[in-house]
């Protein structure tokens, strides 16, 4: 307790804080040796193990559950008006079903992209990649910001179904931990094949299914290796990459990345690179256009939930958002225009 009169100095919470960091930094002065390791390493300790537990006893039915795993249950985004009627869902919104695309009936050339793009020891590792992890690590260091986590396919599975896309070193514990789950429950094979039929590609795409239809009109067992390589190449920023939607030079550049990757690995030659580079793409429609009975309005919600949270998380998340308009009005609205539009005109 410290005394307050007319000449004495008024104590202020940061004195009263640095007086207690002073004071307990010389009861730690004072322990011996052995009981300073157990101060600092029992808390890590705890960590290291406690995590682990609570991690795989939390997610033990969804791991073991492979519709859980590719979160196809709360994919899409769902938009309603001030009254609840639905204004506007996107495909596959609210535990739509569809099909999952085996391995066998999925291109090649799609699946050495990938594991020559995003993880190239795949079936060597157990589940992480303990130099990639070092690699990405030494990458965010010298770039003085996180440039990437050096997650391997198994743990990107694990992140984009189970996890949140928080950058902690809790998260990242997490990350690696279900992924030894999941690699220790399902086959390599098994793995990559739901690896393709979840994640994101653009334009309102979950899976590869919906991705080469969007992107190519085709079916996962007829893309080509300079089309594999495109769509490979979306991934990891798909708003910006998309050649469609997004910015077509850099599209460009990403597939060249993934090329030249696959060479790299040894999956094609730098002819077959160069011949894939020559080759003209002819591209589908892309998201399918917003015909509903507000279309600006819908497109103004979803670019503001996008730029506020990421394409990607608003549609895999499954949101429903109350919006402010009123369908039946805008209905009214919609048909008065209608009927008046010789006099406009």
């Amino acid at each position: 307790m410290y005394r307050q009169g007319k000449y004495t100095r008024k104590v202020t919470p940061q004195s009263k804080m640095k007086r207690f960091a002073n004071r307990r930094w010389v009861w730690f002065k004072g322990l011996s040796k052995k009981q300073k390791v157990l101060l600092i390493a029992g808390p890590i300790l705890a960590f290291l193990i406690i995590t682990p537990i609570a991690t795989y006893a939390y997610y033990y039915n969804d791991i073991g559950n492979q519709e859980r795993l590719l979160n196809r249950n709360n994919t899409g985004v769902v938009l309603l008006d001030k009254n609840g009627e639905v204004l506007y869902k996107t495909a596959g919104a609210r535990a739509e079903k569809r099909k999952i695309v085996p391995l066998s009936e999925i291109s090649d050339t799609t699946e050495k992209a990938l594991i020559a793009s995003e993880d190239k020891d795949f079936y060597k590792h157990g589940g992480f990649d303990p130099l990639g992890i070092v690699r990405a690590l030494l990458s965010n260091v010298t770039a003085g910001h996180i440039t990437g986590g050096g997650s391997t396919i198994t743990q990107q599975l694990a992140k984009n179904t189970l996890l949140t896309k928080q950058q902690t070193i809790l998260r990242k514990y997490q990350e690696l931990v279900l992924a030894m789950a999941i690699e220790q429950r399902y086959t390599k094979d098994e793995i990559l094949d739901m690896y393709l039929n979840s994640v994101y590609y653009g334009e309102n795409s979950f899976g590869i299914e919906e991705a080469a239809k969007s992107y190519f009109n085709k079916e996962p067992s007829q893309l080509t290796l300079e089309e594999s390589a495109m769509l490979v190449g979306v991934l990891p920023a798909p708003s910006a990459y998309s050649p469609i939607s997004g910015d077509p030079d850099l599209a460009k550049e990403r597939q060249t990345t993934v090329l030249t990757r696959m060479v790299k690995n040894g999956y094609i030659t730098e002819g077959e690179k160069q011949a894939a580079l020559s080759k003209e793409i002819a591209y589908g429609s892309g998201a399918d256009a917003i015909t509903n009975v507000a279309p600006h309005f819908t497109e103004m919600v979803l670019k503001n939930l996008y730029d506020e949270y990421g394409e990607e998380q608003v549609t895999r998340s499954g949101y429903q958002v109350t919006t402010t308009l009123d369908l039946n009005l805008q209905k009214n609205a919609n048909e008065a225009v209608a009927k008046n539009m010789a006099y406009i005109e």
